[in-house]
């Protein structure tokens, strides 16, 4: 529905008024390059950006007393944040290194079942069985998979991580809508 011309006036007025409004009381207005620089000042502290993984897998915690023990699945989700300090033009890094980073991993993971190696008993199913698996010297948990992921990215990729001004890395492992696992890593040297 398009605007009336008597409306159109009360928006300039407002407008108006409240540019003439900020001139009388708070002094000119900043010309935009002043504020556009004040804003990347501020940029240049820090910035923090994520990508969200996604991928379909069955795992067991064989020692849980729970329903955990069983083989089930999830559509796990994976969010991986870096911190640091963006570039001249603004930007922390391209997405396209995170996923180049990671998603080896994802493709490997995703419909298969992640087993912990110290799980002999799956491991053996899964061998005899001919059925897609992937083998962690760690116990499945969402906690260790965060912890996984983070240290994958900080020992393989570091170079780049350090090139890019990034210090911080979190990843957040989500097993279901409700619950996830988070843990914060620092890039070091």
């Amino acid at each position: 529905m398009p605007l009336s011309a008597g409306t159109i006036r009360d928006i300039n007025s407002t407008l108006c008024w409240n540019a003439q409004w900020h001139r009388a009381v708070l002094g000119p207005l900043p010309p935009m390059n002043r504020v556009h620089q004040r804003a990347r000042a501020s940029l240049a502290d820090s910035m923090k950006v994520a990508k969200r993984f996604r991928w379909e897998g069955a795992h067991r915690l064989p020692w849980h007393e729970g329903r955990c023990r069983d083989l089930h699945g999830h559509s796990y989700e994976m969010f991986v944040e870096v911190e640091g300090e963006p570039d001249e033009q603004g930007m922390l890094i391209d997405f396209k290194h995170l996923k180049r980073a990671l998603a080896p991993i994802i493709d490997e993971w995703d419909h298969a079942t992640v087993v912990a190696e110290s799980d002999t008993k799956l491991l053996d199913i899964m061998r005899e069985s001919g059925w897609r698996h992937v083998v962690v010297p760690y116990d499945t948990t969402a906690e260790n998979i965060c912890v996984f992921f983070a240290d994958h990215l900080i020992g393989e990729h570091r170079d780049m991580l350090k090139d890019r001004r990034i210090h911080t890395v979190r990843v957040r492992v989500a097993e279901t809508e409700t619950c996830y696992a988070e843990t914060e890593r620092r890039v070091g040297t």
